[in-house]
């Protein structure tokens, strides 16, 4: 990222990247609708839900880490109860794709006669 990022938001949005490249978007297509999503949760009730989803925490599995997560996402919830709380451009506009980007999983081929 450009510059430093709220784990919270750095989470959701890496996650909706990843969900839409693996399910075949370009990288660029994929970090602009993760990017939309982190913007279009409504409210913090909906954001906790988002944030406490299964998939999210079973990649911590540190209790530690687990419950400083679960603060956090509650903390941000609270303050904001009716509007969205990702909504400024710090939450997601700092990332960036470059490089050569390929299909997920697959190594990229170079030949001379390209």
């Amino acid at each position: 990222s450009l510059w430093a990022v709220d784990d919270l938001s750095c989470v959701l949005l890496m996650r909706g990247f990843y969900r839409a490249w693996l399910a075949g978007a370009t990288p660029s297509a994929a970090l602009r609708e993760a990017s939309r999503r982190l913007r279009e949760i409504p409210d913090g009730p909906t954001f906790l839900r988002e944030a406490l989803a299964d998939e999210t925490v079973e990649a911590l599995s540190d209790p530690r880490a687990l419950d400083s997560w679960r603060r956090e996402a509650e903390r941000t919830a609270a303050a904001f109860p009716d509007s969205p709380p990702f909504r400024s451009p710090y939450d997601w506009a700092s990332f960036t794709v470059s490089g050569v980007g390929g299909p997920p999983g697959r190594p990229l081929t170079w030949s001379a006669d390209s």
